[in-house]
């Protein structure tokens, strides 16, 4: 069966091989199209797309296993020149907040909830060492490879005994073997404090803390396990997070940003929070990421105003 080919607005010719699902841009191979013209059936123009795209097994009859085989060869080929870039240990079920959009709650009926179980450091060490011993296979194709180990929960921070274990293996059996490693960790920012901000900010973690906005919007969803408002205790929280951060900076030169992470649904005022950014820019520059809660498999939109008014 010859491929699909079509030609879009802008006068850019595809064609769609429907053996391995992939849209290839011909318009180096087709300088015109046909307005009846509705397959590739050029056999000589195939034979081109097939050798600049060698790897790719395309425009062949094949069996669905063929294909898989094929695509997890490439897929496995690709890893293993190019390094698998991040790393993330989820080390924790634990949560000492109970956000009302949380995808770990029961406004998800096809999620985990929220747990006691926390990640072994028999489990963290098998991943790191995977992690790592793979991407040493890999440098030598990618020298520039640069690994992340990203830290997630639940709240990450309720199982800080393990991060530190983690990053000190890696920086005693790793770091000798790649220029550069990098950590992250997302945090609703309640558990900062002196001792894991210094470690934090000796290592250069990239941070990023949870706030909705500003008060109102992050109280109304973010509570704490005994359902109290959290908006003042993370805000200074940040607040000795930044006199830190300063600090070290005038000692050690420039270190990595601490980014805020806002989610929203459709009884968030907008127009407060947008003001209120005008008027503290600084705070509000370091909003890298607003997402919308979720809407599938959840009621949790029940009993808010319509999408319509979100900006109202």
């Amino acid at each position: 069966m010859y491929p699909i080919i079509f030609e879009t607005e802008n006068k850019n010719r595809y064609v769609y091989d429907n053996g391995t699902r992939i849209v290839i841009p011909v318009n180096n191979y087709v300088p015109e199209l046909r307005k009846d013209q509705v397959v590739l059936d050029n056999d000589e123009i195939l034979n081109k797309i097939r050798k600049d795209y060698s790897r790719i097994p395309l425009f062949e009859a094949m069996s669905m296993e063929t294909l898989q085989n094929k695509v997890l060869d490439n897929t496995k080929r690709y890893l293993e020149e190019n390094g698998i870039r991040q790393l993330i240990l989820m080390i924790t079920e634990q949560c000492n907040f109970r956000c009302k959009y949380c995808i770990y709650s029961e406004m998800y009926k096809y999620s985990r909830t929220h747990s006691e179980n926390k990640m072994r450091w028999e489990v963290a060490k098998k991943a790191i060492d995977y992690f790592f011993e793979f991407n040493l296979k890999s440098i030598k194709h990618n020298p520039t490879l640069v690994p992340y180990v990203g830290f997630y929960g639940g709240e990450a921070l309720t199982n800080y005994d393990l991060i530190v274990q983690s990053v000190e293996y890696i920086e005693e059996r790793y770091r000798p073997k790649f220029t550069n490693i990098i950590y992250t960790i997302t945090t609703n920012g309640s558990l900062l404090n002196e001792i894991n901000i210094q470690f934090m900010l000796k290592h250069n973690f990239f941070i990023s803390i949870s706030v909705d906005g500003n008060k109102e919007n992050h109280d109304r969803n973010r509570r704490s396990v005994f359902n109290q408002p959290t908006f003042d205790r993370v805000m200074k929280n940040i607040d000795m997070l930044d006199k830190m951060r300063i600090k070290e900076e005038k000692q050690r030169g420039e270190l990595y940003p601490y980014n805020l992470l806002m989610t929203y649904d459709n009884d968030t005022n907008m127009k407060e929070i947008s003001n209120q950014a005008n008027e503290d820019p600084d705070f509000y520059s370091r909003f890298v990421r607003l997402s919308k809660v979720r809407d599938i498999d959840t009621a949790y939109y029940e009993h808010q105003r319509t999408e319509k008014y979100i900006r109202k």
